[in-house]
């Protein structure tokens, strides 16, 4: 299809390279007519999702930098419908509407003051509306002015100036083709191949494909041949790591997989594949046919940053989301493959980033559809950038808008109790090698309690005996522990210890709470230290009991706020309690915080409660 090749060759050819913008997330649900969002600039919207309800029933208008006429405007299904009638090189997809019950545009809408979207409702609907708006704020990047106008009855969509001849240029790779035979559970000679280089395309054939594991590491210190010890940037079962995914990205065409992510390396790749240890016969043999599309004259190589693609899997709680990756150090997540989640409303994704740094900031989606593109649990529809192939096989690759982190980034997954999911995610870091593992706090967490009374849970005040969800419902007190993740805390789902964990619950989240959280930090000396912490809603912090931060929360988009505040701890042990709330605003009721201590204390000079 052409529309995947105008978004290989749009987006891969500099998807290795950083990029240098802020992300944003709107979410929301919203039954009343009105502003759904408004959004200050500059900046450029990249995706817009929402729920569609057969028959015109919801009218979209778009206003760009406060015109009073709307750039766009129409039925929500009629706009998405002349959307999906643009594909160029620049605009590889323009949208799409499938299933009837869900839209999303690609068209990218730049905004130098403001973007508003209003919705306006002409007939019954039964749901929703369900509405998500990405976009990328302070970026340069240069976008035609979107027209709306009719033709035949019909609402066409056209980029004026827009570059439509597609140019079929022959690219200058160097082709290497390897057969590889497996036997039991031993893995292969390394392939190693000299730099520097980027490895445009990988082509493996099998018949056993789901059986067998790649590895792949760039730059280490391979000196034998026999054994890699790592680290391995990609490390995924090829079962999961290429699905039966057909987008931008990745192709599975039955025995065969094709990787069209670019891998650079500047000294040298070592590829290795190996069986499974839970399928297959050990005394089985395996053929592979691998063939790599090397470019060697790449000027700009070194600005590139490593491939990485990390398989993760776990059981869960319903209370805990699902932890796909956590990464340290500097790069850009483009894109996760989500096997086995169970029911889509177990909840969605949730995203944290640079807890640590001045680019603090989280991301929520609703109930996991829309992620997807999806909603009401239809699949089938594969498209470049996004798809779900079966209700327990999704893919989202990021190649619109990758989201840039400078110190960590993490990626949850919320899911119901008992299942087991799998996923593979996918990001370019600075660094090929492991970076060392960040220092958590666990806290001692209650609740949770009304909102109103967060104030009346400082230290020194006992904790009421009951935990509270809503109006008339208060269940017996429970206390739990919870570490953080690169120095987030995530609350959206503990409630679900108070109710139904599986997947008959309805996955809703509760607003007008809030929980209490304890630690302990002991030091060896006194020592002025950094409180970096973060939040959207309302949350008190208590060091040693007195108040070191109040705030009572946003709502507006990109809510999150990161505080800096300087407190002593005093030789020995240290109280930290943090009392947070939770309010709706536009990343859809995410509940959590973030809290990271900074000071000149060795590891043996500071310890934190386990």
């Amino acid at each position: 299809m052409k529309m995947m090749e105008y978004a290989r060759r749009c987006y891969l050819q500099d998807l290795p390279f950083p990029g240098k913008y802020r992300t944003g997330k709107f979410t929301s649900i919203d039954s009343q007519e009105g502003t759904i969002c408004k959004i200050s600039g500059p900046g450029v919207m990249k995706r817009l999702w929402t729920t569609h309800h057969p028959g015109d029933c919801v009218k979209m208008y778009v206003y760009v930098d406060g015109e009073n006429e709307p750039t766009l405007h129409g039925y929500t299904h009629e706009l998405a419908a002349a959307a999906e009638k643009i594909s160029s090189p620049d605009i590889p997809l323009g949208g799409s509407h499938f299933n009837m019950y869900s839209t999303v545009f690609y068209l990218p809408i730049r905004f130098e003051k403001s973007l508003r979207i209003d919705m306006e409702i002409t007939d019954e609907i039964r749901d929703g509306v369900y509405w998500q708006v990405d976009y990328a704020k302070d970026t340069d990047e240069h976008v035609p002015k979107i027209v709306q106008q009719k033709k035949e009855g019909e609402i066409q969509l056209l980029y004026p100036g827009l570059n439509e001849e597609y140019v079929s240029k022959m690219p200058r790779w160097v082709k290497k083709e390897f057969t590889l035979e497996l036997q039991g559970c031993k893995p292969n000679e390394p392939i190693l191949l000299e730099g520097p280089a980027v490895i445009r395309k990988m082509e493996i054939n099998s018949d056993d494909l789901d059986k067998i594991g790649l590895r792949m590491a760039f730059d280490g210190n391979f000196k034998d041949n026999e054994r890699l010890d790592g680290p391995f940037q990609v490390n995924a079962p090829l079962r999961y790591l290429v699905g039966k995914i057909n987008s931008a990205c990745i192709e599975r065409l039955g025995p065969k997989a094709i990787i069209h992510f670019p891998m650079p390396f500047q000294k040298e790749v070592a590829i290795q594949c190996i069986t499974m240890l839970n399928v297959g016969d050990f005394y089985n043999k395996y053929r592979l046919n691998i063939k790599l599309w090397l470019e060697r004259e790449v000027p700009d190589i070194k600005q590139m940053y490593y491939f990485h693609a990390r398989y993760a899997s776990a059981w869960t709680n319903g209370a805990d989301d699902f932890e796909c990756c956590s990464i340290r150090g500097k790069g850009h997540f483009v894109g996760i493959h989500i096997f086995d989640s169970g029911h889509n409303h177990g909840g969605g994704d949730n995203i944290f980033f640079d807890a640590d740094g001045e680019t603090a900031g989280q991301l929520h989606g609703i109930c996991g559809e829309d992620y997807f593109h999806h909603a009401y649990h239809y699949t089938g529809a594969l498209l470049p950038y996004a798809g779900c192939p079966a209700h327990g096989d999704r893919y989202r690759h990021h190649l619109e808008m990758p989201i840039p982190f400078e110190k960590s980034f993490v990626f949850n997954w919320g899911v119901f109790a008992g299942q087991n999911p799998k996923a593979v995610s996918f990001w370019y870091q600075k660094s090929s090698a492991n970076l060392s593992s960040f220092r958590e706090l666990t806290y001692r967490v209650t609740g949770p309690f009304p909102l109103k009374d967060m104030d009346k849970l400082a230290p020194g005040e006992i904790l009421p005996e009951k935990a509270y969800l809503a109006e008339g419902r208060w269940y017996p007190g429970k206390q739990w522990l919870k570490r953080s993740q690169q120095g987030f805390v995530d609350l959206c789902h503990s409630t679900r210890q108070y109710e139904k964990t599986f997947a008959e619950a309805d996955g809703i989240l509760y607003a007008h709470i809030c929980f209490v959280l304890e630690t302990w930090v002991w030091v060896a000396r006194d020592v002025e230290t950094e409180f970096l912490m973060g939040c959207d809603d309302p949350i008190r912090v208590y060091v040693n009991g007195e108040c070191l931060l109040r705030d009572e929360g946003r709502n507006e988009p990109d809510p999150f706020m990161l505080f800096d505040r300087r407190k002593v701890l005093t030789r020995g042990l240290n109280s930290i309690r943090v009392v947070v709330g939770n309010l709706p605003n536009a990343n859809w009721l995410w509940f959590g915080f973030s809290l990271v201590l900074r000071n000149d204390l060795s590891e043996e000079e500071m310890c934190f409660l386990t």
